[in-house]
């Protein structure tokens, strides 16, 4: 099963999204093109870095998607609260919203910029996409969830790892159930913001969580689950 990668990448990453390209090309077989997903001001720096590789694309994060930009996103953060990270919520957006472009096709793998593979990794099981299973828990997200979707939580694990295998049409029917919630807001990601309890200490959404709660709840037996051995302070 072919598939097409994105790699939303902040500044503080540009000089290692390269070895993060190398390595998803030498480790998944299936992968067809990595779109390199970025503020305008990196794209130069980053297509030099990446001449080497064949089926690499640099986009601009603000054009992706009309309304969605770095600003507009800051100003309705701004409008919640101040101090709440403005690139954390985008990179999320920029995820989702990446189902609703010209570039997206059948499925398409949301991998981090600060992630290397080191093994071979497969991510169907025959026609299967694979959710990989994690444990961390916080509540908040569901907070967020149940207010745009009307779902609680329907795991005994969390679906947030460093990647996910996304199905296009289903997040264009999430992101279709979200605008027509309840919540105020002119679009997805506007009743996403306005959806969250920022009274509390912990993030209030996880675009991870949210489609995997949304995939279980309506589409129960098309994902697989497994493991994956993973380390988390590689850096070091």
């Amino acid at each position: 099963m072919d598939y097409d990668i994105i790699i939303p990448v902040a500044k503080k990453d540009t000089n290692f999204v390269p070895r993060v390209v190398k390595y998803v090309k030498e480790c998944f077989d299936e992968v067809d093109i990595v779109y390199i997903i970025t503020n305008v001001h990196n794209i130069g720096k980053i297509k030099r870095s990446l001449r080497l590789y064949e089926k690499c694309e640099v986009l601009d994060e603000d054009t992706l998607l009309p309304g969605l930009t770095f600003e507009n996103i800051r100003q309705l953060l701004r409008s919640q609260k101040e101090g709440l990270s403005t690139g954390w919520f985008f990179q999320q957006f920029l995820k989702l919203g990446f189902a609703e472009t010209e570039y997206a096709k059948k499925y398409y793998l949301t991998w981090d910029a600060d992630t290397l593979p080191l093994s071979h990794i497969k991510f169907f099981e025959g026609e299967h996409p694979y959710f990989t299973k994690k444990y961390e828990y916080n509540a908040n997200y569901f907070v967020t969830i149940e207010k745009i979707l009307g779902l609680q939580k329907e795991t005994d694990f969390s679906f947030i790892a460093e990647h996910m295998i996304f199905s296009p049409n289903i997040v264009k029917q999430m992101l279709r159930d979200i605008e027509h919630s309840s919540v105020d807001g002119n679009s997805w990601f506007e009743k996403i913001i306005n959806a969250g309890d920022y009274n509390s200490v912990f993030p209030a959404f996880s675009e991870f969580e949210t489609y995997g709660t949304y995939v279980y709840h309506n589409y129960p037996n098309l994902y697989k689950v497994r493991q994956l051995n993973t380390f988390r302070c590689g850096g070091y």
